[in-house]
């Protein structure tokens, strides 16, 4: 899908439907970052757990 035909579908520019896409982009990096901080933050989590299991 072109910029133009995103243009015409939600008429507007072609500069805007630029601006447009480029901010979902930028939000699904911001949220893609947020699961995979909040990922590791259960992984270590898990880990400790497991550690203090095993030293009972």
């Amino acid at each position: 899908m072109s910029y133009q035909e995103i243009a015409d579908d939600l008429k507007c520019s072609k500069s805007s439907a630029w601006r447009i896409i480029n901010e979902i982009r930028h939000k699904n990096q911001m949220a893609r970052k947020k699961l995979e901080q909040m990922a590791q933050m259960v992984v270590a989590q898990q880990m400790t757990q497991m550690t203090q299991m095993t030293q009972m």
